[in-house]
């Protein structure tokens, strides 16, 4: 009997239809989302990622791995979706030991095996001379040898002697070195420890709980926050000539340590912060009462909105009150590590910092501690007085000063007129106009947003009184229409660096002044003028005559304006009074005690300026007086 079989055709698609349920489900499981899109914040980025996934009729579980572990859960998005919607959205982060060993970790273990043989020898040689003096002892009952004649026996005793002696030395000598070998070898064996935990990879993963109306193809688009990325904005100010703009140059310099490398993803910049609260603050009424002591509430200070900056290696700058006086004493920690300092009389201070620090705290008796993120290297910071002490003080001593490691970035050429600003309600968007690829733990990009040249107004200045040294000052004007974002500026005058002054832009000064450098040619000299009856006596009063000569001399060979300022003293005391002021043609602000003259010195001139007062006040009470 013949048997009649189907086609070929016929059986291939009877076989399809019967394997395409198992095919749908060897489709789900693992997937991998590829970055398209970063939008990098002042703090944090939003990365947008595609994925195409085949999803079958009903529910579909689908898993995303090898993402960032530094995911924010409650950002992660799902758009794409046809005919589908999403049950369930779920983040967590695995813990993968990776199977290379790395070189530097495979030598410390070479470093241990060598170490173990060099323990071994040690011992062996200590065993051994052990041994020997074992039998030294044993042979002592020589002495006892009523047939040894005397020359034999102190023959032997010397030889006891003097073979004890060398042997003690060098067992202690091979226990030291012994005991040395075994340190290092522990040190190492910390350090192994270290790069093995290293060597342990976190992983973030994604899981989607879908559920498809049809059985269809899909392209998802999935967009998250990350953390451990930013961008920060550095600017350089160049002046060649005080007849010439200052040409201005505004950077960014973008940094991203989420572990996963951004490979020709297109770039935004966003001058917004998810990461700050968006809850306005609510103010209560204020009420006065003669009752118990209600402490004020902290003072939120501005620099709070100054976003981390891991460009800096090490902070230097002046810790003051509100009045602006210098504070000496005041404990500087760097947040989670034995890192801290303090400042000096005039309230100057430098700290290094460590790498991966991110915060620096400020204590001082009196005063509100004020934390704040690592932002500049010039970080000029005013403590609020507080009504009440502080529960705890820390004195510390200086620490040790490390040398400042130069941070190299890489440097990507952009001209600015194809980078697309985009202004809206309360913040600014950059579009670059090509793609880029930025590494995890790499250096920072940098990339150039802006160039132009802005008027300034340029001044010498000197204030003897604190500093003789006369300086070049530029004072740029309607800074504020720039758009700008607080940041680090390096100064540069006639090719030459001048410093870095930090600009703050949450500033509401009309006019930006920077200081170019000092003025080698042009001097200043401050002196008290001796007079014969500078303190005498009045009834129960003491009264202090002072008077101040101030030469400037002009070096140059072109005539130059200098602004000079001095200052009387204001008196705080109704028992201290201050009179027979006289400041020879100066403006007094008489709420500030500052003077100013505006000088004018022609070619290799000099001229002298002139201030005096008294100061009168009860006998037996003492005033500093300069």
């Amino acid at each position: 009997m013949k048997h009649k079989f189907p086609n070929t055709n016929s059986m291939i698609k009877y076989c399809l239809i019967l394997l395409l349920p198992c095919l749908l489900l060897a489709n789900d499981g693992k997937k991998q989302l590829t970055t398209k899109k970063v939008t990098v914040f002042l703090a944090g980025a939003q990365l947008t990622a595609e994925a195409k996934v085949q999803l079958q009729e009903g529910n579909n579980e689908i898993l995303f791995t090898d993402l960032s572990p530094n995911i924010n859960a409650n950002s992660i998005q799902v758009k794409g979706l046809h005919k589908a919607s999403v049950n369930a959205i779920q983040f967590d982060v695995t813990f993968l030991q990776q199977q290379k060993i790395t070189t530097e970790l495979q030598k410390l273990k070479d470093q241990i095996e060598h170490l173990k043989d060099q323990i071994s020898l040690k011992q062996n040689s200590i065993d051994a001379l052990h041994a020997e003096e074992s039998v030294l002892n044993k042979n002592k009952q020589l002495t006892n040898n009523q047939n040894a004649n005397l020359a034999e026996l102190k023959a032997y005793a010397k030889h006891y002697r003097e073979r004890s002696e060398q042997i003690s030395n060098q067992v202690y000598a091979l226990r030291k070195d012994r005991d040395e070998l075994q340190k290092e070898m522990n040190n190492i064996n910390r350090e192994i420890s270290k790069l093995e935990g290293r060597n342990q990879k976190s992983r973030g993963q994604i899981k989607l709980l879908l559920n498809s109306e049809i059985t269809q193809n899909s392209s998802l688009e999935i967009t998250y926050l990350v953390n451990d990325a930013g961008w920060n904005p550095s600017y350089e100010l160049r002046a060649n000539t005080i007849d010439t703009p200052i040409n201005f140059l505004y950077q960014a310099n973008i940094y991203q340590n989420t572990g996963d490398n951004w490979k020709d993803v297109d770039v935004t910049l966003s001058t917004a912060d998810p990461t700050q609260r968006g809850q306005k603050p609510t103010l209560f009424p204020y009420f006065l009462n003669f009752n118990s002591y209600t402490p004020r509430p902290k003072i939120q200070s501005r620099a709070s909105n100054y976003k981390y900056n891991p460009n800096v290696g090490r902070v230097e700058g002046v810790v003051t009150d509100e009045t602006g006086i210098p504070l000496p004493g005041v404990d500087i920690f760097l947040k989670g590590t034995n890192q801290k300092t303090q400042t000096d009389f005039d309230g100057n201070y430098s700290i290094n910092i460590l790498k991966g620090s991110r915060e620096l705290i400020y204590k001082y008796m009196g005063y509100q501690t004020n934390e704040l993120p690592i932002y500049a290297h010039q970080m000029d910071v005013s403590l609020q007085s507080s009504d009440q002490d502080l529960d705890e003080v820390v004195i510390t001593a200086y620490g040790g000063i490390m040398k400042n490691k130069e941070v190299k970035s890489a440097v990507a050429q952009v001209s600015e007129e194809q980078i697309q600003k985009i202004e809206q309600l309360s913040v600014m968007s950059f579009q670059l106009p090509k793609k880029y690829s930025i590494q995890s733990n790499d250096e920072p990009l940098k990339v150039k947003l802006d160039q132009q040249d802005l008027e300034a107004e340029f001044e010498y200045y000197v204030a003897p009184v604190l500093d003789p040294t006369v300086y070049l000052t530029a004072s740029l004007k309607d800074w504020q229409n720039l758009d700008l974002l607080p940041g680090e500026a390096s100064i540069y005058f006639e090719d030459t660096f001048v410093g870095v002054k930090f600009l703050d832009a949450n500033s509401s000064a009309d006019d930006f002044l920077i200081s170019l450098g000092n003025d080698q040619n042009i001097v200043a000299e401050r002196k008290e003028v001796n007079k014969m009856k500078s303190r005498s006596f009045f009834r129960n009063n003491q009264i202090v005559e002072k008077e101040f000569e101030i030469n400037l001399r002009n070096n140059k060979n072109t005539a130059v304006e200098v602004k000079l300022e001095d200052r009387l003293p204001i008196s705080q005391n109704s028992d201290i009074k201050v009179s027979d002021e006289s400041y020879d043609g100066a403006k007094l602000d008489k709420e500030t005690g500052i003077l100013t003259w505006d000088v004018e010195l022609n070619t290799k001139a000099k001229k002298t300026s002139k201030f005096s007062y008294k100061v009168t006040y009860p006998k037996g009470k003492r005033v500093n007086l300069e």
